[in-house]
């Protein structure tokens, strides 16, 4: 008994070392404020919900960085709203893996409305 609890505990060790490596994913929902498709980058300004700060993120954009509503980053207009799924490298900075293009037509409210309350703050 005593030695497959010792085992588990060692295939368990080892599973974790080997997940280790792996990037965590994480999301944002903010505006596009700056395209550069010759620097291959994207920025994007959004609020953080906590502390109502207004907050800049740039994100590389690699060629197998996928799109949604959109087919290239030069699709992408200033003010789109998008939301990103990206990994954080210390280095290399911020790794955009998904950008969708969110379709303000198909919303259940005003989006101007909206609009006009965001930029009166």
């Amino acid at each position: 008994m005593k030695k497959r609890i010792v085992c588990f505990i060692l295939i368990g060790m080892l599973i974790g070392l080997g997940n280790s490596s792996a990037q965590i994913l994480q999301k944002l929902s903010g505006l596009a404020v700056g395209i550069d498709p010759a620097s291959h980058e994207l920025s994007v300004r959004f609020e953080h919900p906590v502390t109502r700060e207004h907050i800049l993120k740039i994100f590389h954009i690699l060629p197998n960085t996928g799109f949604k509503n959109v087919k290239r980053l030069e699709q992408i207009k200033p003010n789109d709203p998008v939301s990103i799924d990206y990994e954080e490298n210390g280095k290399d900075g911020l790794h955009a893996v998904y950008i969708e293009v969110i379709s303000l037509t198909n919303l259940p409210f005003d989006p101007n409305l909206v609009k006009r309350k965001f930029l009166s703050r």
